[in-house]
């Protein structure tokens, strides 16, 4: 994760929506290089985190863990930043650019996702205060994690476009 160069950068595995530990050792041991714990109350896949602060705290070092988070407050993100159990946020929903400005003047890193749903979704501005970025489907099913096949070629225009962005 050192180098950020296209060329030379491997692939990473990032697993999401964990909900328990047995589950979060399993994909630790199958190799992911991140995983995602999804604290949106409305997901299928949600994990409180007071029950959960625990577990995720013995997961191994060396492996990213990442808070996926759809609309939280200020005072939520920033909550969840500062338990120290995650190396990063994921904000999945409509979060604001001046909602990222105040994360990332805060010094939380986070990751926005953008829905890519037709050919002009790779030409929406980009102004969330970050180079990384999750591409995903978009449905009106809910926020990610709907197992719909991604459209890659929309991924391919993302990356020919803006080279200057980390690219999930």
């Amino acid at each position: 994760m050192t180098n950020d160069s296209r060329e030379t950068r491997a692939v990473e595995i990032k697993i999401c929506g964990i909900t328990n530990c047995d589950d979060a050792r399993d994909a630790i041991e199958c190799g992911a290089h991140a995983l995602g714990f999804n604290l949106f109350a409305g997901s299928k896949r949600f994990v409180e985190l007071e029950r959960a602060a625990e577990w995720i705290a013995e997961l191994p070092p060396g492996v990213g863990k990442v808070a996926v988070m759809v609309n939280p407050t200020l005072d939520e993100a920033m909550n969840a930043a500062e338990t120290g159990l995650f190396d990063s946020l994921q904000l999945h929903g409509d979060e604001t650019p001046g909602f990222c400005r105040k994360l990332a003047g805060a010094g939380v890193r986070f990751t926005k996702a953008l829905a890519m749903t037709d050919e002009n979704s790779a030409d929406q501005p980009i102004d969330f205060s970050t180079k990384s970025i999750l591409l995903d489907s978009g449905t009106s099913a809910g926020f990610g994690g709907s197992g719909r096949v991604f459209p890659w070629s929309l991924a391919r225009r993302f990356i020919e476009l803006r080279p200057e962005f980390r690219v999930i």
